[in-house]
């Protein structure tokens, strides 16, 4: 599997720098490799009042 993310992203990921618009691509296949679901996003609880 390595291999085959190097051949498919090796240019992409060596001039990466930081956009995460530009590993779109990359992202998708790993998602679609790996049967991955995304992460829920972490909710900050509410700040208490006391009366």
């Amino acid at each position: 599997m390595v291999g085959d993310i190097e051949a498919r992203f090796a240019t992409l990921l060596k001039t990466w720098q930081g956009d995460m618009d530009r590993v779109v691509d990359l992202r998708t296949y790993l998602i679609r490799e790996w049967d991955l679901q995304p992460r829920p996003v972490p909710v900050e609880p509410a700040a208490r009042t006391f009366a």
